[in-house]
């Protein structure tokens, strides 16, 4: 008879997938190593800084813009009104002057009326 026999090794790996948070809120594999610097207090500072000066540059030139942009609205505004105005005093000049020339012009006809009229009665006189 022939025998047979079979033999099993049962073995089991397990990773270890816990997270250790280290100081400074670094986080890592358990057993990992972990290089990290913490930041010197100056150098945030010194960036903040620099962040406040780039703001403080940006609102000043938008504040430049602005206050230019205002100016060449009023000065804009005063043209226009100076040219409304001239123009204004233009139209009336002009109505004065064809107001009197028609009164003048009226003043011509009646008085060239009244020697045509002369003139015709002297004809017929003679």
């Amino acid at each position: 008879m022939n025998s047979s026999s079979s033999q099993s090794n049962p073995s089991t790996n397990q990773t270890d997938n816990r997270r250790v948070i280290g100081q400074g809120g670094v986080s890592a594999e358990s057993g990992s190593v972990v290089n990290y610097q913490v930041l010197d207090g100056e150098v945030v500072n010194r960036s903040l800084d620099s962040v406040d000066l780039t703001v403080k540059n940006a609102l000043s030139t938008v504040d430049k813009s602005v206050g230019r942009s205002f100016d060449f609205a009023v000065q804009a505004n005063s043209q226009a009104l100076d040219s409304l105005n001239t123009t204004s005093n233009l139209v009336k000049d002009a109505y004065a002057d064809a107001k009197g020339r028609g009164a003048m012009t009226d003043k011509i006809l009646i008085g060239s009326v009244v020697m045509a009229g002369l003139v015709a009665i002297a004809a017929l006189r003679k």
